[in-house]
């Protein structure tokens, strides 16, 4: 708060007074809110009276220096700091704790530190913090574990856009899960040879998948980079196939797997709703088609929110492949009921869409030979429903 200090007039003869340094000795821990005036000449009678007004010194204390109780206020050296301005209070680590087991039984600690800090504010009077910044925000990168020949990592840590003052990170333990085979893929009803639809639905495939494209040119050739938003493990699948079917809105919405196996990665990708591309759309000689998401199927497969699950096939001569649900229209979640590490079996139940018209896509090694059977049909939008668990490829 201003301090006032108010002299009392002087009767004198008139004269001048001048001013000098150290003539008025400001208290510690206070400073001039205005200058002192240089000099008042002084009357008989009657003189006004000097006002000077002080107010309470204030200094910022930053997280690089903080201070202690033992130390001295820099402008009032009769006190000490009081609590409140230690390197604990102006400094926050927040740790993310990654421990990646390899199959050997050895240890990585891939543990991520961040450090959030703020300023005090302290009175130099009464050495109290007035006020506190705010704490700074950061955020954790996506960390993926190494890779081993002959095993895959069953989780990764997903990056942390924001983290804030007091977010708490529960442990992440990384293990590694064997590509071979280990169970039984003999049981009624389930032929290693032969992979089986997701769901009801009518398809297409395509051989020789490139790597990247431009899918929104006419045509939509596949992009597999943006269909599996640059997963590092996209190249395995480069001059593969892509198998897709689409499925109306009435059609039955809940995914079986294709082949029996492991689940050795499942995530999101965010995207887009009621997307088409602009060759089907405003870039249409013939004008926008009433139906123009169902004619832009893969055009979607790059840019529509889907459910990405990759599955370590029992069967060796398929091996590792993915499945893709993608979102057309107003679905409104693509719901992934399996998790890593679990073995499913041809037929079992992957997830399902909420609501409305969707398509899915399977994507196959180039090492992996496929005989499709479609039933007698031609692929193709107009094409009819293929039964949920009917036969749709052949392993060679």
């Amino acid at each position: 708060m201003p301090m006032l200090i108010r002299q009392k007039s002087v009767k004198a003869k008139l004269k001048k007074l001048t001013y000098h340094d150290g003539d008025f000795i400001i208290p510690a821990g206070y400073e001039l809110v205005s200058m002192l005036p240089t000099s008042y000449k002084f009357k008989a009678s009657d003189n006004d009276p000097i006002d000077i007004h002080l107010k309470h010194k204030v200094i910022v204390i930053t997280p690089n220096d903080p201070k202690q109780s033992t130390d001295k206020l820099p402008d009032n050296p009769s006190k000490n700091y009081l609590t409140g301005v230690s390197q604990n209070d102006l400094n926050e680590m927040i740790k993310r704790q990654i421990t990646v087991v390899k199959p050997d039984g050895s240890t990585i600690d891939a543990s991520q530190l961040i450090t959030l800090t703020r300023t005090a504010t302290l009175d130099e009077v009464t050495g109290k913090v007035i006020k506190y910044s705010n704490w700074t925000i950061g955020s954790f990168s996506e960390y993926n574990a190494p890779e081993i020949q002959g095993y895959t990592p069953n989780r990764n840590a997903k990056a942390v856009e924001v983290v804030k003052h007091g977010d708490h990170f529960e442990p992440i333990k990384i293990t590694y899960i064997s590509l071979g085979s280990d169970t039984d893929d003999t049981k009624t009803g389930d032929y290693p040879g032969n992979t089986s639809t997701t769901s009801q639905s009518n398809s297409k495939e395509v051989e020789h998948v490139p790597l990247k494209n431009k899918f929104w040119i006419k045509g939509q050739p596949y992009s597999l980079l943006d269909l599996l938003h640059n997963d590092p493990w996209t190249s395995k699948f480069e001059g593969g196939t892509i198998y897709q079917a689409f499925l109306s809105a009435l059609s039955y919405h809940r995914w079986n797997s294709p082949v029996s196996g492991k689940i050795v990665k499942a995530y999101h990708i965010n995207g887009s709703y009621y997307g088409e591309a602009l060759s089907q759309g405003f870039e249409n000689p013939n004008g926008a088609a009433p139906v123009a998401a169902n004619d832009s199927q893969a055009f979607l497969t790059s840019t529509a929110t889907r459910a990405v699950i990759f599955i370590q096939a029992d069967n060796p001569k398929i091996g590792l492949m993915c499945f893709v649900a993608v979102g057309m229209g107003d679905v409104s979640n693509n719901e992934i009921t399996v998790r890593i590490g679990q073995h499913v079996k041809k037929g079992e139940q992957l997830g399902m869409f909420h609501f409305g018209g969707s398509t899915h896509v399977l994507l196959f090694q180039p090492t992996v030979d496929l005989d499709f059977n479609l039933h007698g049909q031609k692929p193709g939008i107009d094409s009819s429903n293929i039964k949920v668990r009917d036969e749709i490829a052949v392993v060679k």
